[in-house]
């Protein structure tokens, strides 16, 4: 027999419809499809339906939920050990973005004092790439570059489709000169243009390429009108 392993019962196909609706949109999945999906991996080749439903019936919700102990979770019928694992897993983690600082990029001076701390006692040239939304918070942080090299380079392309998988609105580049001037090489004009260009074309804009060297100086290409879609501006 083809198809996924809860196939051939009333329920087959269920766990990939509920995969395509998170897909679409997250939002749309009901509470008890949504626990669900977290215990898909870990109560195999059975419906889940049930136990989801149950889970709430027994801790009221959410957070009764979150709050449970790990052997009362593992007591609920049909619920594995590893179940309730994932479930007191999610909820530390759920618990800690919670107390994680919300950042905003909005203004020159809310960018230097973020890219000056991440780049400082950095001996390596690195480069930053970070994603912000409509409204300036940061959606999207990532390091390219090889640490064990003495410059850095990098490929616009990938640049690009990290920018487009994160769904972000624009996006800042910063990289470091530990040992020298924050002046931009001949090549790093060159690739932020190509970048800039590329970006314009998704309707993704490049607010600025950002040099910080260790003497604390900071160059900014689009201050100095390197980027050339003019486009930037925080």
């Amino acid at each position: 027999m083809s198809g996924s392993k809860d196939s051939g019962n009333l329920h087959a196909g269920h766990r990939d419809r509920l995969r395509e609706k998170l897909a679409r949109d997250p939002k749309t999945l009901a509470d008890h499809e949504l626990l669900e999906l977290l215990l898909f991996g870990y109560i195999p080749y059975k419906d889940t339906n049930p136990v989801a439903h149950r889970l709430f019936d027994v801790f009221g919700g959410w957070q009764g939920l979150f709050d449970a102990e790990l052997s009362a979770l593992a007591a609920v019928p049909n619920m594995t050990y590893n179940a309730a694992v994932a479930v007191k897993a999610f909820a530390e983690a759920k618990a800690r973005c919670a107390g994680e600082k919300i950042v905003y990029l909005r203004s020159p001076a809310e960018v230097v004092p973020y890219v000056e701390s991440y780049f400082a006692g950095r001996t390596r040239e690195e480069l930053l790439l970070i994603g912000v939304g409509a409204n300036g918070r940061v959606l999207y942080r990532d390091s390219i570059g090889n640490a064990e090299c003495d410059s850095v380079r990098f490929d616009t392309r990938e640049i690009l489709a990290k920018a487009v998988t994160a769904k972000v609105n624009a996006i800042l580049l910063c990289h470091n000169h530990p040992g020298g001037s924050a002046r931009p090489s001949r090549d790093d004009g060159a690739a932020t243009r190509r970048l800039a260009e590329l970006l314009d074309g998704v309707g993704i804009r490049l607010l600025d390429h950002l040099i910080i060297a260790a003497n604390g100086e900071i160059y900014s290409m689009n201050a100095d009108a390197t980027i050339a879609s003019g486009k930037g501006n925080l």
